[in-house]
């Protein structure tokens, strides 16, 4: 729930594309990560142009099914300033905290992170959702039929959310496979079948406890990993548009992407064939002296053949349009901890080193001392500091 006093701000992610692919990453997100938006000032309500101090704003997510217009139209937007995206529904999606806002020209560029998801009510039917009018309510009136604005201030806006349950649980789960039931019935979505994802849980295995992001050096929010220790994704996917008698969409392979010479990837891909599942992808940083960071992101390797799949044959074959595909885009940052044995392992090796040293200038009692310490300080620091399984 949203403790701001404040108005909430509306931060508006359309059907338009290139816009489209936005919604995919914003439903992957668990709570706590960050994610960007990019708006033109000509769509930005005048009030919140005028605001110096944005940062640490709170507001919504609102996905709307927009009638898009021929793209000639767009070329010209700012001589045509009537022509605008009809809207047909408001689908208040999760809440936000603004933590950056950037002037960058004709637009600004706007990071926040991630809140608890928009609470809807079980197993009801409705030409729009039931938020929707609440939203539209809220909205300058000029920017309730037609999309004039994309960032603008809700005032009297509440919407009842999530925010006391964990990302991982039954709740939460429900309700966002809800969110998706309604916006899977947008044109746009149906145009491209898209596979719904959501990172539901990322765990330590040795230790089987979840990890929750964290603010990073740099400003950034993600991941905390301990080296040399193996970690799992856990991703829960849906497909609403699935058909099996005609395989739409069509099976593909969710490739973990990670900077290999580094981390090793234990659990690298998983097979996405059918219209639920829950997927686990899993990695063990490599042994490090230096905390260091680094990116995870995903490839959705699209139109695998599900007789290569079965008989354990690579390659793929693919007719979907590249470009107009909702494949997920989103990046997780992420800081890889040095661990001790890495720390035993420096100090062994530099010890043995240093022993050694002595052994030619000492006398005898010391080199019957210095020659056993060395060997072992340089057999333990090999020890600890060689990758184990």
């Amino acid at each position: 729930m949203l403790t701001n006093a404040k108005a909430p701000l509306i931060l508006i992610t359309s059907t338009v594309w290139p816009y489209l692919r936005d919604i995919v990453d914003v439903m992957f997100l668990q709570q706590g990560l960050e994610y960007r938006f990019r708006y033109t000032n000509h769509y930005i309500h005048p009030d919140i142009l005028k605001r110096e101090e944005l940062t640490g704003r709170n507001g919504f997510i609102v996905h709307i099914d927009a009638a898009e217009r021929p793209h000639e139209e767009y070329e010209t937007e700012h001589e045509n300033a009537d022509k605008y995206d009809e809207i047909r529904e408001f689908l208040p999606i999760r809440e936000v905290t603004i933590r950056e806002v950037q002037s960058l020209g004709d637009f600004i560029w706007v990071r926040f992170e991630v809140g608890a998801w928009v609470k809807f009510s079980e197993d009801r039917e409705t030409q729009v959702n039931e938020l929707h009018e609440a939203v539209e309510k809220s909205t300058p009136k000029e920017s309730r039929s037609v999309l004039r604005f994309t960032m603008y201030e809700a005032p009297g806006l509440y919407l009842p959310t999530t925010s006391n349950s964990s990302e991982w649980s039954h709740e939460v789960i429900s309700n966002w496979i809800r969110i998706v039931k309604r916006m899977k019935e947008f044109q746009a979505h149906k145009a491209r079948t898209p596979t719904y994802m959501k990172l539901t849980s990322v765990k330590s295995l040795a230790s089987n406890q979840f990890l929750t992001p964290k603010l990073l050096e740099g400003g950034g929010r993600g991941y905390e990993f301990k080296s040399d220790k193996d970690h799992q994704l856990e991703i829960f996917q849906y497909t609403p548009h699935y058909r099996p008698d005609a395989l739409i969409p069509k099976p593909f392979n969710l490739n973990l992407v990670i900077d290999e010479k580094r981390i090793i990837p234990l659990v690298g891909h998983a097979n996405v064939i059918g219209k639920y599942d829950s997927l686990r992808l899993s990695f063990r940083p490599s042994p490090t002296i230096r905390d260091y960071g680094t990116v995870i992101s995903f490839e959705q390797e699209t139109g695998i053949d599900t007789d290569r799949l079965v008989n354990g044959k690579s390659g793929a074959t693919s007719n979907v349009e590249t470009s107009q595909r909702m494949d997920l885009s989103v990046e997780l940052y992420a800081k890889v901890l040095r661990g001790w044995r890495q720390l035993v392992a420096a100090f062994g090796i530099a010890a043995g080193i240093v022993l050694a040293s002595t052994v030619s200038i000492g006398p005898a009692l010391w080199l019957a001392i210095t020659i056993p310490l060395a060997v072992l300080f340089g057999v333990l620091g090999v020890y600890y500091g060689g990758v184990k399984d």
